[in-house]
């Protein structure tokens, strides 16, 4: 009796434990600094693993954290290579100030913008940044939570950027590798709120990206620069868009594009034009993929724009998207010239423009109606003038 008593109070004491929460109190300063946090000491309350910390009563990754939760609340903490956590972070929250990342850092859980009417900030310069369980851009109604990857290398499972209902989630890659292939994940853009993706550079490697998944949501993805890599597919649900600006991408690479939704859902496809058109994208490369279905566009709005340098002549074609092994589906697609410059829309077969195999979505350059009237009428004065 006098044991079951015993092991039930420890059982409780377990079970009513509560991580200790640290707060940021250092303005600009190091990570590692003690003074810096609202715990000083012991060493294991700076949030990390440390040796010898009883709060570490095993070695699996996920309890090898230091049970603090870091609130970065405002400053700017530095993660150097001369000031980094020792070991993996059980959690960080970034609801205000600005968490610069210039070394390698581990992390179970990250939440950015995790507090209402606030914003959170991480730029990421160099190292590798392991996220164990998930990341959260934009945690809760009301917040903002923005990461900025401009080099190393970011190592995701499922994460979420805009997550709750009313939040905003931003994630900026400019540079490095966003990396989410490690497991079966997704990456969620707009989940229950508004998520954004702008690629101006650096290497996307995608597993599912999913934009706008639950009703309710946005979800956007613009690319410009960089490339884009998804092993397996990029869907889009509601309120969604996805734009390919110019040419400048190294590579766009995507396995399936599922965006084939009912009416109503407002998913859209945009190009945007500039001397040499825009980067192709690439879809259904891996011929022995599961997920090499082709291009799913059905219902989808499919509107071009033109870019600073654009000088289309009218005949000009401009290659969109091939499909390598399976068509391009575009039941119900609807189409929108925001320039004014007019284009009309094609799904032609590929071999025809030097391409090995499948489809190609191709735009062409068309007159202007005024100009198509004064050729059709210039055109039967010509035939009036022969007979």
């Amino acid at each position: 009796m006098k044991k079951l008593a015993v092991v039930f109070l420890f059982l409780c004491m377990v079970m009513g434990a509560k991580a200790d929460d640290i707060f940021w109190v250092g303005g600009n300063g190091s990570w590692l600094d003690q003074a810096n946090w609202s715990e000083a000491t012991p060493t294991w309350y700076v949030p990390g693993w440390v040796e010898g910390n009883p709060a570490n009563p095993d070695s699996t990754w996920a309890e090898n954290a230091n049970l603090a939760y870091a609130y970065i609340e405002d400053g700017n903490p530095q993660v150097t290579w001369a000031s980094r956590p020792d070991g993996v972070v059980q959690r960080v929250y970034v609801n205000g100030g600005h968490l610069e990342i210039d070394a390698d850092i581990s992390t179970w859980r990250s939440y950015l913008g995790n507090k209402a009417n606030s914003t959170g900030t991480a730029t990421q310069i160099s190292g590798t940044h392991y996220a164990g369980s998930n990341m959260r851009i934009g945690g809760i109604n009301g917040g903002t939570g923005i990461y900025n990857l401009q080099g190393g290398s970011l190592d995701l499972t499922t994460s979420y950027i805009g997550d709750a209902a009313g939040s905003t989630g931003i994630f900026n890659l400019s540079g490095g590798t966003l990396n989410t292939m490690r497991t079966t994940t997704y990456l969620e853009i707009g989940n229950l709120g508004n998520g954004q993706f702008n690629q101006t550079g650096g290497t996307a490697l995608l597993n599912r990206p999913r934009l706008g998944y639950q009703a309710g949501s946005s979800g956007i993805y613009s690319i410009s620069g960089g490339s884009l890599i998804v092993d397996k597919y990029m869907g889009a649900y509601n309120n969604s868009t996805f734009t390919v600006s110019g040419s400048g991408s190294d590579l766009i690479d995507i396995q399936q594009i599922s965006f084939n939704r009912a009416v109503g859902a407002n998913i859209n496809f945009v190009v945007e034009l500039d001397a040499d058109g825009s980067t192709l994208v690439q879809v259904g490369t891996d011929a022995a993929s599961i997920y090499n279905v082709g291009a799913l566009l059905d219902n989808v709005i499919f509107k071009v724009d033109t870019l600073e340098g654009f000088d289309g002549q009218i005949g000009d074609t401009y290659d969109v998207i091939w499909a390598k092994n399976f068509g391009i589906h575009t039941t119900g697609m609807s189409f929108v010239n925001l320039d004014s410059t007019l284009f009309s829309w094609a799904v032609v077969n590929a071999v025809d423009f030097g391409y090995e195999s499948g489809e190609l979505l191709q735009l062409t350059v068309i007159p202007e109606p005024a100009t198509m009237l004064l050729m059709s009428f210039g055109s039967f004065l010509f035939i009036k003038r022969k007979k």
